[in-house]
Formats: C-alpha cells, structure tokens, sequence
C-alpha cells in the first residue's frame, strides 16, 4: 500500500522495484527513486521529508522512518542491506558505492540519528551501528571499513577520514552517554519511568572526537570523547584512549592507553 497526501510527491525512474513494502507520505514530503532502483520488503514512513535515491542501489529489509523534515540523500550503486535505519529530524547523506550489511553477526544493526547529522563519502562498507543525537555530526571519509558490533555514537562531532580499518566491537564515542544525577533525582527518574531506565533530561558531556587517514583499529579498542588521531596511526587491540592526541605515525597500546 502507498499513501501520498497533501503536497507529497512520489517519483520513480525506469525498472524500479518495490515490493511488500508500505509507503507513507504527509504534508510536503517526496521521495524521488531514480533508475534501477530496487526495494525489497520494506516499510517506508516518510512525515515532512525529502528523500531523494539515486541510480542502482539496492535495500533488502530495510525499516525506514523518516520523521520531522528529514533530509535523505542517496547516491549511485549504495546497498543497505539488514540494517534498521531510524531518522528523526535528520539530515544523512551517504555517497556513490557504499555498502551496508549486518556481515556474521546475528544482531541486525542500526543506523540511528535522533536529530543529527550523517555525511558519508564514496566506496565504504559498513557493519556497524551508528547513533546520532542532540544534532550531532558525524562525517567519514572515502575507503573505509568499520566491522561487526562497532558502536559509533554521536552527540557532538566525529570525524573519520579516509583509508581507515576499524575492526570488530570498536567503540568510537564523543560523549559520555549518560549524565550523572544526584543519587536521588536519578531514583526518583527511574521510579517514574520503570521499566524505562536511564533517560537523560539533557544533554550528557561531549567532546569532539577526530581520526585521521590510513588508521588502524585493533578489536575492541576505544576511542573516547576528545581523543584526536592523526595519520597512519595503529590502535591495538582492546586498547582504550580518552581525550588525548596521538601523533602521526603511532601506535597505541594497553588500558590505560601507552602511545608508542
């Protein structure tokens, strides 16, 4: 079923695809699907939005929900394959040639912004989860890779450049997540929201985070709000940074980190 109301538009190019999929447009939202374009089992709600699809590229069980004047732009040959992608008040744009997919893990990841900012370059496969918040910006760069269960969560300002390996269940963070309340005030949260627990009223400590070009990142490292890691630089495995530089040509080991 597709819906298209009020102001709506809803174009498609030549040998586009849509199949099982459920379609919502109000108020002034279009969604423009250029040629070649093929959605598979899909449900699409799109509430003041402008999604715009470019030629030959390809989501399979994708649950996209664009909510309060998002802003969706896609480019050429992009795949989204098993991936939750949650907008709200978002604006992501994701270039030619990159590719998403849940890879061996058995946990369908999300690509989340809850009011923020995702600009994504050309020729990028991704595995991870991303979660954008309190209009943070996230950009990435040109050939990179981030494996399965990585966490790239933003609330203020991550910047990855090009050329980087991110390995599996990475943490990349410019926040701290959470604020800490009183012992009180957070008991008496809790109580008014049980079974919820841990909602912030406001925004919780950030600091931007910056990773340079030609990086590697070891399994399970950690890279926390204000660390900056400039070019060519190597994180180990499990080792864990928090708002310090690392110059070029590093490499990174331990908790706490040593830079070598």
């Amino acid at each position: 079923m597709i819906w298209i109301l009020d102001n709506s538009k809803f174009v498609t190019g030549e040998n586009c695809t849509i199949t099982n999929s459920y379609i919502v447009l109000k108020g002034n939202a279009k969604l423009i699907l250029e040629s070649n374009i093929q959605i598979e089992n899909c449900n699409l709600t799109i509430v003041n939005s402008y999604i715009y699809i470019n030629k030959d590229s390809v989501f399979k069980h994708v649950n996209f929900e664009c909510l309060e004047k998002s802003n969706v732009e896609i480019g050429n040959m992009v795949e989204i394959s098993n991936y939750n992608l949650i907008l709200r008040k978002a604006v992501l744009k994701i270039a030619d040639n990159n590719f998403f997919s849940m890879g061996r893990s058995s946990l369908t990841p999300n690509l989340s912004i809850q009011e923020g900012s995702l600009n994504i370059g050309n020729h990028n496969f991704f595995r991870c989860d991303f979660l954008l918040r309190y209009n943070g910006i996230c950009e990435i760069g040109t050939y990179n890779g981030i494996c399965e269960n990585t966490e790239i969560r933003c609330d203020e300002l991550i910047t990855i450049g090009s050329f980087n390996m991110i390995s599996y269940q990475c943490m990349i963070y410019d926040t701290n997540t959470h604020n800490i309340y009183d012992k009180e005030f957070r008991r008496e949260l809790t109580r008014s929201d049980f079974p919820n627990i841990g909602r912030d009223l406001d925004k919780p400590k950030t600091k931007p985070v910056y990773i340079g070009n030609d990086c590697w990142m070891g399994k399970r490292a950690v890279v926390l709000k204000g660390t900056i890691i400039y070019d060519e630089c190597i994180i180990g495995t499990n080792a864990l940074i928090s708002n310090v530089i690392v110059p070029p040509n590093s490499i990174v080991v331990g908790n706490p980190a040593i830079i070598k």
